[in-house]
């Protein structure tokens, strides 16, 4: 087992928790070419390796914004051979979540695609924004600054999504200064 680990403030939450059962489990990443201009990806991570957290960072590439890379997890999954992983997904987050997470249980074994056999397990599924806080706190997790800047609430992600939901992470992208864009564009020229 793993933790899928984004630096986000669930998986922050969700690490802390694994942590506090079996300190062995490592955290893997998918980091994108755009990551850093979006948030302390690379100081985040190395927050948690300085706590003794083994984390596995795979590094992917795609030619523009909207291509999609639907082969992330299952390359994630094969870093070292497991049999599943622990995520943070909450449906509070969004009404999609809540439907994606109400269909199945929060432990879930694949029965098709890239993750067949493997398992699932999503314990903050019903854990507010509070509940998330309050893990964060009282273990000190290391979290991106976006959340000291814009406060618990706020949303990240390591990479730009394709066109479906780009609107939001530009409006973001563009509150945190002009140097962020100017980086973006330099990485995705359209």
């Amino acid at each position: 087992m793993f933790v899928a680990l984004s630096c986000g403030k669930d998986s922050a939450a969700m690490l802390s928790l694994v942590r506090e059962i079996d300190p062995t489990v490592p955290a893997r990443i998918l980091l994108w070419p755009e990551s850093e201009i979006l948030g302390n990806y690379d100081a985040t991570i190395a927050a948690w390796r300085a706590i003794g957290v083994h984390v596995d960072a795979l590094r992917l590439t795609r030619a523009s914004l909207d291509e999609s890379v639907p082969e992330r997890w299952a390359q994630l999954a094969d870093v070292a051979p497991c049999d599943g992983h622990f995520v943070g997904l909450r449906a509070s987050e969004s009404r999609h979540r809540a439907i994606a997470l109400g269909k199945y249980s929060p432990l879930h074994q694949y029965r098709s695609g890239p993750l067949v056999g493997q398992w699932r397990c999503a314990p903050l599924t019903r854990w507010s924004t509070d509940d998330v806080a309050a893990q964060i706190y009282i273990s000190g997790a290391p979290l991106l600054d976006v959340y000291g800047d814009e406060g618990i609430d706020a949303r990240s992600s390591t990479r730009i999504p394709r066109a479906s939901a780009r609107d939001a992470a530009m409006t973001q992208l563009q509150r945190r200064g002009r140097g962020a864009l100017l980086a973006l564009r330099r990485v995705y020229p359209e």
